[in-house]
């Protein structure tokens, strides 16, 4: 019998979003978070939810649904995913033309943005988005292809 060394936590939570799709422990931005540490750091899901209409926000999290509904006129829909709930972002067609690639392929981004509040659903207009700079053994992919 082959002796295998212990996974990471990290490769831990990845191979269960490759077998199940998602982590029943521990979700990867909890492991990714300390990483993200910044001068300006990172807005949590929860902290979004409770930002006034028009405020400035900056939050990183796993795509986990891309949408490009056909009646929306080239707007792009994403759910980003952290460890507090989900937020969702609005990208204009403009944006994705700049970006388009990061944002349609990248498992994990970063946005900056503006909250746009409707009764109590909160948006993010996005303004911009990069790559978080984290290291990570393996790539964590759940989102699905446009519908």
């Amino acid at each position: 019998m082959v002796t295998l060394p212990a996974m990471t936590r990290w490769e831990g939570v990845a191979a269960e979003y490759e077998v199940l799709g998602l982590s029943p422990g521990r979700h990867a931005m909890a492991l990714l978070r300390s990483s993200l540490r910044t001068k300006d750091p990172f807005m949590t899901s929860a902290q979004v939810a409770d930002a006034p209409d028009g405020a400035s926000v900056r939050m990183a999290g796993l795509v986990v649904c891309r949408q490009r509904p056909s009646t929306a006129k080239g707007v792009v829909f994403l759910s980003l995913e952290d460890e507090y709930g989900m937020a969702n972002v609005v990208v204009y067609t403009g944006l994705l033309e700049r970006q388009r690639t990061l944002i349609l392929t990248e498992p994990f981004l970063a946005v900056h943005g503006r909250a746009q509040r409707q009764g109590s659903v909160v948006h993010i207009v996005a303004h911009h988005f990069e790559r978080p700079d984290v290291q990570t053994d393996r790539l964590i992919r759940v989102s699905h292809d446009f519908h």
